[in-house]
């Protein structure tokens, strides 16, 4: 049996892979919205289908590649480009022992933003986290991203995480607005007031 299906991605042949056939060796790198398309419509046919049919995806340029290899290769295209992001981090000087201060926002999921202040300026280091959701499971993975990416390059032994309580979201979209108020508030530093 083959499908064809036509995405953003380009042109993906879908087919069943026969267990006497050699494992593909697709011909380099896919980039990642080819890959993620890929696995997309592999796991769609998967789904639609109940027989226990392992599928392939084909490229007349790459040749064959398997679920499994598609999900490797966007690892290896994520990781790449966290490492590329470090270096353009410390390229512009953001982890220079002489950085006292620094911020962010990041995105959760690409829907849902939150943002972190980190103040090296006295010997208790702190940064300070901001979910305008208030949900403690985007405060732990911000903490984990932040712990990862940021803290591991500057070099400080001991820092401790606060979260910033002090308003909630009310409806299901201004969390960017939120993230930008309390990096403005923070820095500024203004005293906090409810209304």
């Amino acid at each position: 049996e083959r499908a064809h299906l036509s995405t953003r991605a380009g042109s993906i042949h879908i087919r069943i892979y026969a267990y006497s056939q050699d494992t593909p060796q697709p011909k380099g790198l896919l980039p990642r919205i080819i890959c993620s398309a890929a696995i997309s419509d592999i796991e769609m046919k998967e789904e639609i289908n109940e027989e226990d049919a392992v599928y392939v995806a084909r490229w007349d340029t790459h040749g064959y590649a398997t679920v499994d290899q598609l999900k490797d290769m966007t690892l290896i295209i994520d990781a790449r480009e966290a490492t590329d992001k470090k270096k353009a981090a410390a390229t512009h000087g953001a982890f220079h022992s002489a950085v006292t201060r620094q911020i962010g926002v990041v995105s959760r999921g690409c829907c849902h933003w939150m943002s972190f202040f980190i103040d090296l300026s006295s010997s208790d280091a702190t940064c300070t986290l901001f979910d305008s959701m208030q949900s403690n499971a985007s405060y732990d993975a911000l903490e984990r991203t932040v712990q990862a990416s940021i803290i591991s390059q500057l070099g400080q032994s001991q820092i401790s995480f606060e979260r910033w309580t002090q308003c909630k979201q009310q409806d299901g979209h201004s969390c960017g607005i939120w993230s930008l108020f309390f990096l403005e508030f923070i820095l500024t530093e203004h005293p906090w007031a409810d209304s």
